[in-house]
């Protein structure tokens, strides 16, 4: 259960191990949160409702700082993601809300969209349904937490997956009247 001292905070995976990872931190007794997605799967002989991450190679965890190295040290886990030189933090009101909205709706498709700082969005589905705002950020996530661009988690061969993790966590954010 969530209490006031802990925090819900962003771990980034390695790729597919988001419900391994949330297995290894149930038996450490860590209070995760891994989304997952019921999606139709159609084979050639069958068609199954599958639970998919709903988010690649993410996983939210809610712990206190004394639990972030018992975090890190859990096998699949590459680190937390970073906001301004720390562990970016979750609100709670948000993590209800994506389980809300995955009570309420399956198969959902997460599509990557171009936006710009101040571009004025409408949400299109979910419990914000026809609200409006201004788009407030766009860039880049230090998925490693070094800050260091030229560190090897950063050069070519991983820019990719930094990428990736950059477009996954920059949302709308709404405030203020519309125009």
């Amino acid at each position: 259960m969530y209490s006031i001292t802990k925090k819900w905070y962003v771990v980034y995976t390695r790729p597919k191990w988001e419900k391994k990872v949330a297995d290894q931190l149930g038996r450490k007794k860590i209070e995760h949160y891994c989304p997952l997605n019921k999606v139709h799967k159609q084979w050639a002989d069958r068609k199954k409702l599958v639970a998919e991450p709903l988010f690649s190679s993410y996983v939210f965890v809610c712990i206190d700082e004394s639990e972030q190295l018992s975090v890190r040290l859990t096998d699949g886990i590459i680190n937390f993601v970073y906001w301004l030189g720390k562990p970016a933090e979750v609100r709670n009101d948000e993590i209800q809300a994506i389980r809300d909205f995955l009570t309420d709706y399956h198969d959902v498709r997460l599509e990557k969209t171009r936006v710009n700082p101040n571009d004025i969005v409408r949400v299109i589905g979910g419990p914000l349904v026809t609200q409006k705002g201004y788009f407030t950020f766009a860039g880049v996530y230090d998925a490693c937490g070094s800050g260091n661009k030229q560190c090897g988690n950063h050069q070519q061969g991983n820019r990719q997956l930094f990428q990736k993790a950059a477009m996954a966590v920059c949302i709308p954010v709404i405030n203020g009247p519309m125009p």
